[in-house]
């Protein structure tokens, strides 16, 4: 090995090992190939980077046009139920209105015995006044017209009370009075009532619990399962029914039962099938019942079937109940 010396050209010469210069070559090598080698490595990285971030951006261009495909397919099958269940609501509220007038259709002779016997009270005493008041019987022209007066407003009562059970409701379920919704119903009953000679018990503890519901439409489930309840104890030498509200963990709880014969375990899982009825042709359509469940349901309620321990068939409605944060309505 030679190294030049100071600016005379000369040069100092040494002798080493062979094996010492070979090593010092091959770490020289080494090092090379190793610088190379990371050289190599560092290229084929940043070419692999920039490999996998082209194909990032690939992947990501193709999500991003499947989200969007995936979006507007969505879109459309939510507009389509949007529209599928607006023709529900509406059917439902078709059906609900033709329950109604079912309803009253049934209790047409009854309403309309109920109407006449004011009616012809009041011609008598219209007749009677005008004789008296000939007579100059003052006194008992104004007894007279007092009681002319008493039947008019029955009947308005109960004329006012149809109107506003048929009348078409909106959708929009408010704090309403349990007590006002039993009286309600119980008067267009009445007639029922008074054909089956049946004794109807209320039993309620509390008469301003409210529920979040519909007036109208309240009034209508309870009149259907009234008129089952009356049906069912048809030709019983004393029949009873009972109506009983007590309220628990923010429900209201409302049952109606009777004192027939009960429900058999094959007729009670298709009772709120549509168009399922136990009564004869003709005397009913079998809608009362899955009437009744749609409305409950469409308030967050329930409305189920028993038979009592003692005999007899046990309705229960539950119903959310109404605070003071239920003061408006709500849609």
């Amino acid at each position: 090995m030679t190294r030049p010396v100071g600016n005379f050209g000369w040069q100092v010469v040494q002798l080493g090992r062979l094996d010492e210069a070979r090593a010092a070559a091959f770490s020289g090598a080494m090092a090379l190939a190793f610088a190379a080698a990371f050289a190599i490595g560092v290229d084929a990285h940043l070419r692999h980077r920039r490999r996998r971030r082209e194909e990032l951006q690939r992947i990501h261009g193709e999500l991003e046009q499947r989200i969007a495909e995936r979006t507007a397919d969505l879109t459309a099958k939510i507009a389509e139920l949007q529209r599928t269940e607006a023709i529900l609501h509406e059917t439902r509220d078709a059906a609900v209105q033709a329950g109604k007038l079912a309803v009253l259709g049934q209790l047409s002779a009854g309403i309309s015995h109920e109407l006449n016997q004011p009616l012809a009270a009041l011609q008598t005493f219209a007749d009677n006044a005008s004789a008296l008041l000939a007579r100059g019987r003052h006194e008992e022209v104004a007894e007279n017209l007092q009681m002319i007066g008493e039947l008019v407003g029955r009947t308005g009562r109960i004329v006012r009370q149809l109107k506003t059970f048929a009348r078409k409701e909106a959708a929009t379920p408010q704090p309403v009075s349990v007590a006002s919704a039993i009286e309600h119903a119980l008067l267009l009953v009445e007639p029922r009532r008074r054909d089956t000679a049946a004794c109807i018990e209320v039993s309620q503890n509390d008469s301003g619990l409210q529920v979040v519901a519909e007036a109208g439409r309240l009034e209508q489930v309870l009149v259907n399962l009234m008129l089952n309840g009356l049906d069912a104890m048809h030709g019983q030498p004393a029949p009873r029914l009972e109506i009983t509200v007590a309220r628990s963990a923010g429900q209201v709880r409302l049952s109606v039962r009777d004192h027939g014969p009960g429900i058999a375990d094959e007729v009670r899982s298709h009772l709120f099938e549509p168009f399922y009825t136990t009564k004869p042709a003709g005397e009913g359509l079998g809608l009362g019942l899955a009437i009744s469940l749609a409305i409950v349901e469409s308030y967050g309620g329930t409305l189920r079937t028993d038979n009592a321990a003692d005999g007899g068939a046990v309705f229960v409605l539950t119903l959310p109940a109404a605070g003071d944060d239920h003061a408006a309505p709500d849609a």
